[in-house]
């Protein structure tokens, strides 16, 4: 049976574990912890455009069977994540302290007060934070068209609108 296997890092819109994860963390805390995995870079994609790549799907030629990225046209590291949903947000600037641990199961404790994240799940999301998620290829664009897509602040503007 002919498959296509969409993978995206963060993907912004309201309801994702990893942008309510982002959100509710950083309009919680003005300080955040911050292991090394905040330099890990990361190329987030808004929910619509995941939505525009799943419906493209749907119109891919039986042959074609694989796995493809989607992500949007930034890249930045968690860092920056935090400080341009911060802007967008209205929260002003968030400040780090470097901590040297990086206890998942730690943060998923913390995570689960934060936020409407489970423990279980914040877990899984915070020991993915070491792993840079940027795409490394644009290969479905060529075949359903490539829309233009929501850059990071556009995207949390719309997440945010409801």
């Amino acid at each position: 049976m002919p498959t296509a296997v969409l993978r995206a890092a963060i993907v912004v819109g309201a309801g994702s574990a990893s942008f309510e994860m982002l959100r509710h963390v950083t309009e919680r805390l003005p300080v955040l912890p911050a292991p090394d995995w905040v330099r890990t870079r990361v190329q987030p994609v808004a929910l619509v455009d995941v939505v525009t790549a799943l419906v493209g799907c749907a119109t891919l030629p039986a042959e074609v069977s694989r796995a493809f990225d989607v992500a949007g046209p930034d890249v930045m590291n968690y860092a920056e994540l935090v400080q341009r949903y911060a802007a967008v947000a209205g929260l002003g600037r968030r400040r780090f302290l470097p901590v040297p641990i990086r206890s998942a199961a730690l943060a998923a404790v913390g995570i689960d007060l934060l936020t409407p994240v489970s423990r279980d799940l914040a877990r899984s999301l915070v020991e993915s934070l070491a792993n840079t998620v940027v795409a490394g290829e644009d290969d479905l664009a060529g075949l359903i068209g490539s829309p233009p897509r929501l850059g990071f602040e556009d995207a949390v503007r719309a997440a945010l609108a409801g």
